[in-house]
């Protein structure tokens, strides 16, 4: 556009000085007169189109993501050429093929090998050029036939959309034969158009790429700062840790000694969460063979000395007198036993009450599940809060509460392959579900 215009500028400069000088008058001179009205459409011609560009630029740079981009280039190519049918291809980096973009599930579904069997699509990319499927003397291809039958159009028009030597896909638009000579003669602002397109979809995916690699920078930092905190950490634990063992040695009675035990496991059940910090996002559990029932009657022991007796709540067991075994997760199941145990307790007052059960042969889509629930005779929930009991944000108790407990819960649960439920409890009260898969 701006060649244009300084083209234009030009010639109407020198219509001005042969103006001034009298040659115009005195020689007659047309063929000038016909340059400078040619420079003067020009001219207006390509300020129009400048005009168009800025006002189809300002649309796509409003644009949050890939998804909303690729829309308001299909908008804006609708409303600019008349051609409400039109479709982006774009080349995918894993596999070379133009694949239809997703925001329509038809088109999403076309594939083009761009080194594959002749069409408007591929000729427009490998060509570098407008092309389209209209010519007499190039049959069309099966993806100009399967595009004009799903747009029942006649034709394609497709514009290559490239920037800075780099091909990104082709826009293909559905046209008539009445519709092709007009836009043929606007094939500059078809150019500008695909440029402009082009330029804002490599804009959008750098500014995405460079987000990406600040986010990567960022956890990468944060891993390191958590590592360090570990390496704080992991030394008055084992100083606790030794200092129990020391202890459990000096002792004489048993269930003195049984209650030390289960101290120093939970000690080293957090040196393994702190560990889990380190780990990488999906990491591999490592436990085998986990005993639940023994598992429930252990924690029980110490959260009722801890929690619940000092505030005059009654903990109450319910389990099989046989072990329930289950493939995995000790450490995470520990987690999910002590939040519901201490969620209920900080619901309760005097004379409340906690049975904790646990039942296995649950059966749900062909999978088995031991089921273990944490029941309460509390208040109870409202149908509003339990309806979004297990988000972040949701809080049982008041009082400034955030709700994580719980949505720990949740995501724990899930990542054993389990899930967390709740329901009333039908003496008043709630009852916590926790589902376990046992392979």
């Amino acid at each position: 556009v701006s060649g244009e215009i300084s083209f234009a500028q030009a010639a109407r400069e020198r219509m001005l000085t042969d103006g001034a000088n009298g040659q115009l008058e005195q020689a007659g001179d047309q063929s000038a007169l016909l340059e400078a009205m040619v420079a003067q459409d020009r001219l207006g011609q390509a300020v129009h189109e400048h005009a168009l560009m800025g006002e189809v630029r300002g649309e796509m740079h409003g644009a949050d993501d890939e998804a909303a981009l690729l829309r308001a280039i299909s908008r804006c190519a609708a409303i600019l050429f008349d051609v409400p049918e039109n479709h982006l291809f774009l080349r995918d980096p894993q596999t070379g093929m133009l694949r239809g973009s997703a925001f329509e599930d038809l088109l999403h579904e076309i594939v083009i090998d761009p080194d594959g069997a002749a069409n408007a699509v591929n000729r427009a990319w490998r060509e570098q050029r407008i092309s389209h499927s209209l010519d007499a003397e190039i049959p069309a291809g099966v993806v100009d036939r399967q595009l004009s039958r799903l747009w029942e159009t006649q034709g394609t028009l497709c514009l290559p959309l490239s920037v800075a030597d780099r091909s990104l896909g082709v826009l293909a638009m559905g046209v008539s034969r009445q519709q092709l000579p007009r836009l043929q003669a606007r094939a500059r602002l078809l150019r500008l158009f695909a440029v402009t397109a082009a330029t804002e979809l490599e804009r959008l995916r750098q500014r995405e790429m460079n987000r990406q690699r600040a986010q990567d920078d960022q956890r990468l930092l944060e891993r390191q700062q958590v590592r360090a905190v570990l390496h704080e950490v992991s030394n008055p634990l084992t100083i606790m840790r030794n200092y129990l063992a020391l202890l459990a040695t000096r002792l004489e009675e048993q269930v003195t000694r049984d209650e030390l035990k289960v101290l120093q496991e939970e000690m080293e059940r957090i040196g393994r969460i702190l560990l889990r910090l380190s780990e990488p996002v999906g990491g591999e559990l490592d436990d085998a063979g986990v005993n639940l029932t023994q598992i429930v009657r252990d924690l029980a022991r110490v959260l009722d000395d801890a929690l619940c007796r000092p505030h005059g709540i009654n903990l109450k067991l319910n389990l099989a007198d046989v072990p329930l075994v289950l493939p995995r997760g000790r450490d995470l199941i520990r987690q999910i036993l002590l939040n519901l145990i201490r969620n209920a307790a900080e619901v309760l007052g005097p004379g409340g009450a906690i049975t904790v059960s646990i039942q296995d042969g649950i059966n749900l889509n062909g999978r088995q599940y031991v089921e273990m629930a944490v029941a309460d005779n509390g208040p109870g929930l409202p149908d509003h809060v339990r309806a979004k009991l297990f988000q972040p944000t949701v809080s049982t108790k008041g009082g400034g509460h955030a709700g994580l407990g719980l949505a720990i819960v949740k995501s724990l649960a899930e990542e054993l392959g389990g899930q967390a439920l709740c329901r009333p409890n039908g003496g008043g009260g709630s009852i916590f579900i926790v589902l376990l898969p046992i392979y």
